[in-house]
């Protein structure tokens, strides 16, 4: 009976350890939460729905000296800053440290890694007396990153984490 618990556990541990981005693995799920949340660009199309809610948006994450914001490459001009005021312990999961870690020993500081961050969409008015969409400017609150992908990352031209020589 013990061996044949052994014989059906090993390739169970051998799988899950030996290979990432295979069912069940940390790699796997990240890129799984990846999947499922809303694109930023998506949202952001129609970000009045999401205002007050808790939602898990995927998108690029930028280093910022506020904290970070999260933007999509197909909308390049919307933004949104992240605000981690609110959350309990780390806002960044130890999955997501991991990649920042290996993403930023081998590159200057112009890396924008895809990520999962799940917080919630607040509005505020920056011009008043208004209520247009134009007039907000909106922000992730209680922002947490969930999950990052370590092997597509975005660099701006110029970069040394691209080859070229700095200027």
């Amino acid at each position: 009976m013990r061996l044949l618990a052994l014989a059906l556990a090993i390739p169970l541990l051998w799988s899950n350890a030996a290979y990432a981005g295979r069912p069940g693995t940390v790699e796997q799920k990240a890129r799984d939460q990846y999947a499922t949340a809303i694109p930023f660009c998506q949202m952001i199309a129609v970000r009045t729905k999401y205002i007050g809610t808790e939602v898990a948006v995927s998108g690029l994450y930028a280093s910022t000296p506020e904290r970070g914001m999260i933007y999509g490459q197909e909308c390049p001009n919307a933004a949104i800053s992240l605000s981690a005021e609110g959350v309990d312990g780390e806002w960044v999961s130890p999955q997501a440290k991991a990649v920042f870690a290996d993403v930023y020993r081998d590159a200057d500081r112009v890396v924008h890694v895809p990520v999962v961050i799940l917080g919630v969409l607040r509005a505020t008015p920056y011009i008043t007396p208004c209520s247009k969409d134009t007039c907000m400017r909106y922000k992730l609150e209680r922002a947490q990153i969930i999950a990052a992908l370590p092997d597509v990352v975005v660099r701006w031209p110029g970069s040394r984490a691209n080859g070229a020589v700095p200027k």
